[in-house]
């Protein structure tokens, strides 16, 4: 009888992939927050004020926000590395058909987001807000399945509330663009005389 080897992919039990996968799709997730926060300045455009006469959101205040919450991104990092999560992992769809699906969505995404160089802010912001929201999919779903490790559940949370934060300022963003691209009126350029 022949001697098959089975390859290290399949010799692991699917509840370890499904760990390593969360690992590595949080490492990218994090990676996604910190870009955007590293090129707020250049997406998000601060206005004076907004309708009701309050200061805009900044990039500053994006800034100070994600200093807050990367550290989450550790404390989530150490609950999937306890193992206590694998199975949880399986419930909430990190394998199989729906891990498929979630993963064909998220690393084009990504990919489009990362390599895309010259762009403008539109372009940025499109391409930005799709990973964003891959994203909170994903952290969603990994979220779910570190409830069993104190604190993690809350840092995933965290780290959810924080993506919809920054899908929010992309869409302030897209707005304070289509402003400025409107003619003012009497105007033809949009800009004050």
């Amino acid at each position: 009888m022949p001697h098959i080897e089975q390859s290290a992919e399949s010799a692991r039990p699917a509840s370890r992939m499904a760990r390593d996968e969360a690992q590595l799709i949080l490492g990218q997730v994090h990676g996604v927050v910190w870009l955007a926060v590293s090129d707020a300045h250049h997406w998000l455009k601060q206005e004076e004020n907004t309708e009701g006469g309050e200061p805009g959101l900044t990039p500053e205040d994006l800034q100070r926000a994600a200093v807050e919450v990367h550290p989450h991104f550790g404390t989530v990092h150490a609950a999937l590395n306890t193992g206590k999560c694998d199975k949880g992992l399986l419930g909430v769809g990190m394998t199989g058909a729906q891990g498929q699906a979630k993963r064909k969505g998220f690393w084009p995404a990504l990919s489009r987001f990362v390599r895309s160089t010259r762009q403008s802010i539109q372009d940025y912001v499109t391409r930005l807000r799709s990973g964003l929201r891959w994203s909170e999919t994903l952290i969603g779903s990994i979220g779910a399945a570190v409830q069993e490790v104190p604190g993690a559940a809350a840092a995933a949370e965290a780290i959810k509330e924080f993506l919809e934060v920054l899908l929010n300022a992309t869409e302030l963003s897209e707005a304070n663009q289509a402003n400025r691209r409107t003619p003012a009126k009497g105007g033809s350029s949009g800009e004050p005389d």
